[in-house]
């Protein structure tokens, strides 16, 4: 007791400060009212030295200051000194000497901690409690926007229910709880759908004044299990039919009685031990998110969760039931291709995603099965097809041009070879991009062809000294020994100078992309981190290796060429010269099919961004240097920006680091703690590829990474078929086979 003693002698000291911050704080940190009032309270009870059935409640309470003492301390004290000097007596007057001061900011900034802390003391007031002497609430299982579940045991009946207990914002609101019960009669009243978890009870917790729902506990598994466990498993056509059938049921019962759900995902559709689906979370979801959204501070009425959301549902439009067949769509579709249509990674992500971007069909779905399924999902409402059952059943009618779902073992092997297949034959030459020599080009032949005369080297440097930028070098000698690459004109030789590297580089356009791309001469050079660098990981072992001569695209692959080629545009942060991003290992390999094309290799991009240094940037080891050459965290304002607005590499390569990420051809491995893995890292390889994992290897940094992800040596990995906002693409090709 020694601890209560301290902190509560604390609290009893600064008390007047304390409360004035959560005074403050209460109206915007959900559960703050609800502590404060616990604090109060048990302030009280320790005074008194009685209520002993409340212990429970005063230790969280004094855990819950200990972990906020720290942080409100320095606050607490300036609010004291503002209260002598102001001569506030009464927390009225406390409240607006603060508001008039600079301190109200100081309280707004440790408003995320103080929230965490009160979360998580609600939650652990929450357990193990007795609600109006009859639902003993056991284990949580749930947690959510609309407030979390718990498994808990009728103690009358002696059965087991699942209890939801409703936000701690919805406690003070008598509106909002008015129109939750009639929303709950009417369902109560309407939904006796035997594919339907029914609702028991909603009633107010005598004690913590705390509004839940009780409903049937379904002892079993939910969609999500076997989601996750798929990739183990066979999963035919009318497994997934037996599953979604009773779902589709559920809903089209639903709709005719004019309830929608809102909220329809693989974790709301559980499987009973005796193999029956049940439907759960019916119809109260939107009402309580919506009256959440009726408070002060909260725009906007969104329900639902992120991934399943409909476009109508993100544009805060009228809701029916068109917004379950699309979160049908998306669970099929799901079920189907292992993977999810949209993957976005925060509300604004999915919300472009979802509403702007079509899915991509399903390779091996049958024609008719996809225009079903796109359909489903059509961003249009008006457009998705009724009822759910027939739609399911329509499906099911036509046979598949495979006898199993996707992520059956066998298929994905046959899949990971067939890219791997591709991936080798986009590494390879074609017929037109090489003469009879096969372009054989060796690094004596770019030196003598590059060179230039000692006096205009001076000249250069002395240029370059002041402003570091490019210098065009008008030389009709240098322009008559250029290659000619088919499909390619050529544009110019340019020095670059960046550090203490200079490099003389011949820059081609790409006709049919309009891409620039320059030569590179390739041979020996060292890639990965020595020793002595800083943020070195155990993946970048310093090692030697040699290339052959190629071309490599001078800028990031913009948003304009993208959809020139594949006619549409997947980028988030939209713009015609900004990076493409959004787009999949996947999704760059069928660009290359479509333009001869391909990816960088690991060590040709690294031989790239390098441009002869041998430290942590192509500019040298000053990290402080970074924001001249790159978009990254410290100042891209969140956001991508236009290629080639920062300095080039003595390659006059733009954006190698930072702005976004970059795939690379390589196939590899990702563990956790080795980091990425490959068997072709390592000493005296000439042109080293790795062709064997389950991921892809992608390199530079991007507009949110730290500086250290975007050094040379760092290195990335996700699997093929994903996609991000921060990762797009730079394209190369080959000069000899």
């Amino acid at each position: 007791m020694a601890m209560q003693s301290k902190v509560w002698k604390w609290y009893a000291r600064h008390k007047n400060a304390i409360n004035a911050i959560m005074e403050m704080s209460c109206d915007l940190i959900p559960g703050g009212r609800v502590l404060v009032g616990t604090l109060r309270l048990a302030n009280n009870w320790i005074a008194d030295k009685r209520e002993e059935k409340q212990e429970q409640q005063i230790q969280e309470v004094e855990r819950w200051l200990t972990d906020i003492k720290p942080v409100v301390s320095d606050i607490v004290e300036e609010i004291e000194e503002l209260q002598s000097f102001q001569k506030a007596n009464t927390q009225e007057e406390i409240l607006k000497a603060i508001e008039e001061s600079e301190i109200r900011l100081e309280v707004k900034q440790i408003l995320p901690q103080i929230s965490q802390s009160i979360s998580r003391s609600m939650s652990y007031l929450a357990e193990s409690q007795i609600l109006n002497n009859r639902y003993l609430l056991e284990k949580k299982i749930g947690k959510g926007g609309q407030g979390e579940v718990y498994l808990a045991k009728h103690i009358v009946a002696d059965i087991p229910v699942a209890v939801k207990l409703l936000p701690i914002e919805l406690t003070d609101d008598t509106m909002a709880i008015s129109r939750l019960r009639k929303e709950y009669n009417r369902l109560v009243q309407r939904l006796t759908h035997e594919n339907i978890v029914q609702y028991r009870d909603l009633d107010q917790d005598h004690r913590s004044g705390r509004f839940f729902i009780v409903m049937d506990y379904v002892h079993g598994y939910n969609l999500r299990n076997i989601l996750i466990d798929q990739h183990e498993r066979s999963m035919s056509l009318s497994r997934i039919i037996e599953i979604l059938q009773p779902v589709a049921s559920a809903l089209d019962f639903a709709h005719e009685n004019k309830i929608v759900h809102c909220d329809l995902k693989p974790e709301n559709i559980l499987i009973r031990q005796d193999n029956k689906v049940l439907l759960t979370d019916f119809g109260l979801a939107h009402e309580i998110q919506s009256s959440l959204s009726r408070r002060p501070g909260v725009t906007g009425n969104i329900c639902g969760t992120l991934p399943y959301m409909s476009p109508e549902q993100y544009l805060g439009r009228p809701l029916d039931g068109a917004c379950d067949i699309w979160a049908l769509g998306v669970i099929l579709y799901e079920m189907l291709a292992g993977y999810h249509p949209f993957q976005g990674t925060h509300f604004d992500h999915y919300m472009r995603l979802i509403c702007d971007v079509d899915p991509e069909p399903i390779a091996f779905l049958g024609q008719n099965q996809w225009e079903i399924l796109r359909q489903m999902l059509d961003k249009n409402r008006k457009k998705r097809p009724f009822p759910a059952k027939k739609v399911l059943l329509e499906i099911a009618k036509v046979e598949f041009t495979e006898s199993k779902i996707a992520l059956m073992p066998e298929i994905e092997i046959v899949k990971s070879e067939e890219l791997e297949e591709k991936a080798i034959i986009a590494l390879e030459p074609t017929a037109d991009t090489k003469n009879e020599d096969g372009l054989l080009l060796t690094r004596k032949k770019l030196l003598s062809a590059n060179q230039l005369d000692k006096e205009d080297m001076l000249i250069t440097k002395a240029f370059a000294a002041q402003d570091e930028k490019q210098i065009e070098v008008e030389s009709p000698e240098q322009q008559q020994i250029s290659l000619s690459i088919p499909g390619f004109i050529f544009l110019r030789t340019r020095e670059y100078i960046c550090g203490p590297f200079s490099h003389s580089i011949e820059e081609y356009l790409h006709e049919r992309t309009q891409m620039e791309f320059a030569l590179l001469q390739g041979g020996e050079f060292y890639m990965g981190a020595s020793s002595s660098e800083q943020s070195r990981n155990s993946d970048e072992a310093w090692h030697k290796v040699s290339l052959s001569p190629f071309l490599i695209g001078k800028n990031l692959c913009t948003q304009g060429q993208w959809h020139k080629i594949v006619g549409r545009n997947p980028s988030y942060f939209q713009g015609e010269n900004r990076p493409v991003e959004n787009v999949s290992w996947n999704h760059c390999q069928a660009f290359c099919h479509e333009t001869g094309l391909r990816l960088p290799t690991e060590a040709e991009w690294e031989y790239a961004c390098r441009s002869g240094s041998e430290d942590s940037y192509c500019f040298g080891k000053d990290a402080s240097l970074l924001g001249e050459y790159a978009w990254y965290v410290e100042n891209s304002q969140g956001m991508t920006q236009n290629i080639a607005k920062k300095k080039p590499n003595t390659f006059g390569l733009y954006d190698m680091h930072g702005n976004v990420w970059e795939w690379c051809a390589d196939f590899c491995n990702w563990d956790l703690k080795k980091g990425v893995l490959t068997d072709s890292y390592r000493d005296a390889l000439h042109n080293p590829l790795s062709l064997q994992g389950s991921h892809r290897i992608f390199r530079g940094g991007s507009w949110d990474s730290a500086s250290s992800y975007c050094r040379c040596a760092f290195r990335g990995s996700f699997l093929p078929e994903k996609s991000d906002y921060s990762l797009g693409v730079r394209f190369a090709l080959n000069l000899e086979s």
